[in-house]
């Protein structure tokens, strides 16, 4: 990912942060980029292993133990996680049930440029013309909420839709995905139903996703 922390430090200012946790990673990985894996891991459940976990084997075992950490170092009463990663988010929540974390998981919404296109530090790579592409993301996203609206409720058929409509030029479709709170895929859609996406653009790897009875439309936006 890119990291360029001066920013997020005016980011942060500008939202009346008062402290800012930025450990080396000697702090939170001991022995450096060599040293053997930790004794103790958080591993999540078989729902770790598909969508996102799928395409990258390990991923949120490395996440959850990392965030563990970071709860245990920190002490926070809320810890806020965008609804972007959902299904790292949905991860996190079950992280702090699971092991009797003391504070509250907030998943906040995902945040748009005005056109649409899910804010994320992975936009930076993109070039004009492949963030042009990259919209074929949220404009699926609008075209399962409407096709559902429009009173289809079979999440085979929209899965088609989505994965159709993501080949577009300069977009390589990974998943088109229909899910429940739990990440359990549906039998039938619903209000609560969230449609989730992956896809590549150029060499650029994005997701997004978006709650049925909610629309992309709800999401806050801000100019770039």
């Amino acid at each position: 990912y890119p990291r360029d922390l001066e920013r997020d430090r005016k980011l942060a200012t500008t939202r009346g942060v008062d402290c800012l946790f930025v450990p080396e990673a000697s702090v939170m990985y001991p022995g450096g980029a060599g040293a053997s894996e930790p004794l103790a891991r958080i591993v999540a459940g078989p729902v770790a292993d598909t969508l996102e976990g799928a395409a990258r084997p390990g991923h949120f075992t490395g996440v959850l133990t990392v965030v563990a950490k970071l709860f245990h170092i920190v002490g926070p009463d809320v810890a806020v996680f965008g609804r972007k990663d959902f299904q790292q988010a949905i991860l996190v929540k079950r992280l702090v049930q699971d092991l009797d974390f003391p504070l509250t998981i907030d998943v906040a919404p995902t945040v748009r440029e005005l056109d649409g296109l899910a804010l994320s530090s992975r936009n930076t790579y993109l070039s004009p013309d492949e963030r042009r592409s990259a919209l074929a993301l949220s404009r699926t996203l609008r075209m399962l909420e409407q096709t559902w609206r429009g009173g289809e409720a079979d999440p085979a058929k929209l899965q088609r839709i989505g994965m159709e409509s993501l080949r577009v030029p300069g977009v390589t479709p990974e998943y088109c995905a229909l899910i429940d709170e739990n990440l359990e895929p549906v039998k039938r859609l619903t209000a609560h139903t969230v449609a989730v996406v992956a896809a590549r653009v150029g060499t650029t790897r994005l997701i997004d996703n978006v709650v049925l009875g909610e629309g992309i439309g709800a999401d806050p936006r801000v100019a770039p």
